[in-house]
C-alpha cells in the first residue's frame, strides 16, 4: 500500500462550483483524473483568494476550504492566511496529511512550506506561470526553503533556474483527456486567439498579423476570445486598420464555448511573450487546430506548429497553415493519464 494517503492541495484559486469551468482548467482536469486513478486517495483543497467567499464546500465530492482572501492586500491577505492555517490544522486532525502540494511559487508555497513542517508532511510545489520569473518576489523569500519545484515545460524550467539559481526537481506537463467530439464539421473561423486582453499576450501583434493576411485573403475571418483592460484599445486598433469586417472581439466565454469555437476554427495564433505551459496550445491542438506562436511554453515546432517573432513572420506561417487541412482525429499533446502517473510517481519518491 502506498504511504501517500492524503494530499492537501493549496492554491490561490479553485472552482467555486462544478459549473465554474474557467478557473484553472488544467488543475481541474488533473484533480478529477487523479481521483479516478487513485480512488482510495484522500484529496483536500485550500483556496486562498478565490472563491470570493469563506467557508467549506464540496467540489465533485472533494472537500474545499475557501479562505476568502478576495485578492486583498495588507491585513486582508494576512487574515486569509490565518483562516487557511486554522483549516489546515482541522483537516489534519481529522485525517492526517501525507503530502502538501502547493501551486504557484508564491503565497501558496510559503503557506505550504510552513504547514508541511508543522504537520510532519512532505511539500512539493508546481510552478504555474509567471511565478518562475525573476519579477516574483516570493522566489527570494523561499530561496532557502529548497522546496522541490515541478516545472511544466523545459522553457519554464530554464526561466526558473535563471531566476532562482535552482533547478526544478522534474518537469511534468499538463495533460488533457482525448477528445471524442466530431471534428469533421465546417471551420468558418480562419484565425482564433484566446486569452486575457493584457499586454503580455501580444494582441497588438495578432491584429497587425491579420492586417498582413488581409492583403492576400480579403475575406479573412479572425476572432479573439477573452476580456481584459486592453479591450477598448484593441477595438480602436481594429477600427484604425479598417479590419472591422475581418476581426472581432468575442469577449469572455465559458470554457465549453471556447472549446466549441476551437472546433470551428483553423489556426490558433497566440503571440504571447511568455507562457509557462499555455493550456490553450493543448486545447487547440486537441480540437484539430494548427498553431502559430512565439517559442514559449509547451511549444513543439513542427509541420502544424510554427513559430515567429513578428507580425510579418506570424502572417507567413498562418498563411501556410491555412493550406493544410485540420486534423480530425488528433491525439492529446500530453495525455492526462501521463500527467497523473508522473505526479503519482513523484508523490512517492
Amino acid at each position: 500500500m502506498s504511504s501517500i494517503e492524503h494530499v492537501l492541495m493549496i492554491t490561490p484559486g479553485f472552482p467555486a462550483d462544478e459549473g465554474d469551468s474557467t478557473c484553472i482548467p488544467a488543475l481541474q482536469e488533473y484533480v478529477l483524473a487523479l481521483r479516478v486513478s487513485h480512488p482510495g486517495l484522500k484529496i483536500s483543497v485550500i483556496a486562498l483568494q478565490y472563491p470570493n467567499r469563506r467557508g467549506s464546500y464540496e467540489w465533485n465530492g472533494i472537500p474545499v476550504f475557501a479562505a476568502g482572501g478576495n485578492n486583498k492586500g495588507g491585513f486582508g491577505r494576512i487574515f486569509a492566511w490565518r483562516r487557511a492555517k486554522k483549516a489546515i490544522k482541522a483537516i489534519h486532525k481529522e485525517n492526517p496529511v501525507s503530502l502538501v502540494h502547493s501551486f504557484w511559487m508564491t503565497e501558496a508555497a510559503m503557506l505550504g512550506h510552513s504547514a508541511a513542517f508543522k504537520l510532519g508532511a512532505r511539500h512539493i510545489n508546481t510552478l504555474m506561470g509567471q511565478d518562475a520569473r525573476s519579477t516574483n518576489a516570493y522566489l527570494r523569500l523561499l530561496a532557502t526553503a529548497r522546496i522541490p519545484a515541478i516545472a511544466l515545460t523545459p522553457f519554464q524550467a530554464q526561466v526558473y533556474q535563471e531566476s532562482s539559481g535552482q533547478e526544478p526537481a522534474t518537469i511534468i506537463p499538463w495533460g488533457l483527456p482525448r477528445v471524442e467530439d466530431d471534428l469533421t464539421g465546417p471551420r468558418p473561423v480562419d484565425v482564433l486567439g484566446v486569452g486575457s486582453l493584457i499586454p503580455l499576450k501580444g494582441w497588438e501583434d495578432f491584429i497587425e498579423t491579420c492586417a498582413e493576411l488581409v492583403k492576400q485573403k480579403p475575406d479573412l475571418r479572425a476572432e479573439i476570445i477573452g476580456d481584459g483592460p486592453e479591450k477598448g484599445w484593441l477595438q480602436r486598433k481594429i477600427e484604425d486598420l479598417g479590419l472591422e469586417e475581418q476581426v472581432s472581439l468575442r469577449g469572455q466565454l465559458v470554457r465549453e464555448k471556447v472549446l466549441e469555437r476551437m472546433t470551428q476554427s483553423r489556426v490558433l495564433l497566440h503571440p504571447a511573450e511568455y507562457e509557462s505551459f499555455g493550456l490553450v496550445f493543448a486545447e487547440a491542438q486537441s480540437r484539430g487546430m494548427h498553431l502559430v506562436s512565439r517559442p514559449v511554453g509547451a511549444v513543439l515546432p513542427g509541420p502544424t506548429w510554427r513559430t515567429g517573432e513578428s507580425p510579418a513572420e506570424f502572417a507567413r506561417e498562418v498563411q501556410a497553415l491555412l493550406e493544410i487541412p485540420p486534423a480530425t482525429h488528433p491525439e492529446p499533446l500530453y495525455p492526462i493519464q501521463s500527467t497523473v502517473d508522473a505526479y503519482w510517481k513523484f508523490y512517492q519518491s
